[in-house]
């Protein structure tokens, strides 16, 4: 397996882990290999088999393709509803985003114990998220994308997302946010668990570069939006299980 940006990152790497040796072994089987199976089954393999006190969100974002709208229910069960984008929206999207590496990496598992054991007290907070996400897949509707609109959104929701655990931020990532908002960015949040990882910014393509150098340019990479999701890029024959 190799990976371009580093685990512990909050990119859900452990997850495309998962979801691509499990497509790869059933493959080799001659089993079924839906995006709704590898998801549901890579979830058990890291929460039931590994005991991972992790969300179901990374699996299920890395089996589907494109963007979408994954609703998640009480009942356990999943709807992943495509968001459709027109391709100038892409196009726009991608050349304002940035990803930014903050230079270090935790287990997720650390992070996600103290919110858990918070969750109860921070239902009005997972409320408001809720709403934001669907405004923000209302916003991708729009034609222009309303950029900065969006990047508001992305802040407010990291506003919300800090008062979860206390170590969900920490001094440096604070002021790598700060320096990005100061360096004219719309919004941005950190991604994953929190903790350490990458910043994603919403931020004009034209002030990228000098809101890195403020940073003290730090790793950075683009925005690409994936349209495949899991797939075999070699396959040298299969086997059938008898299954």
């Amino acid at each position: 397996m190799i990976g371009e940006v580093p685990g512990g990152t909050g990119l859900g790497s452990s997850s495309a882990v998962t979801v691509g040796l499990l497509h790869a072994v059933r493959a080799s089987f001659g089993l079924e290999c839906s995006a709704d199976t590898l998801a549901k089954e890579s979830v058990i393999i890291e929460t039931e088999l590994l005991k991972k006190p992790i969300g179901w969100q990374d699996q299920y974002g890395v089996a589907f393709p494109a963007l979408k709208k994954i609703l998640f229910n009480r009942d356990d069960t999943v709807q992943v509803e495509p968001v459709a984008l027109a391709p100038e929206s892409r196009t726009a999207l991608e050349a304002h985003s940035l990803l930014v590496y903050t230079g270090e990496t935790r287990k997720a598992e650390t992070v996600l114990s103290g919110q858990s054991s918070n969750m109860d007290a921070n239902q009005s907070g997972l409320e408001t998220i809720r709403g934001i996400a669907q405004d923000m897949v209302a916003a991708l509707q729009d034609s222009p994308l309303d950029l900065p609109l969006m990047g508001s959104m992305l802040s407010e929701s990291w506003m919300i997302k800090r008062t979860f655990a206390a170590n969900v931020a920490n001094p440096e990532i604070d002021e790598l946010y700060q320096t990005g908002i100061a360096s004219g960015a719309w919004g941005g949040k950190l991604l994953g668990a929190g903790g350490c990882g990458f910043l994603l910014f919403l931020v004009p393509a034209e002030r990228q570069a000098a809101m890195l150098f403020r940073m003290g340019n730090p790793p950075a990479f683009p925005l690409v939006l994936d349209s495949t999701g899991s797939q075999l890029i070699h396959e040298s024959g299969s086997r059938r299980s008898g299954i």
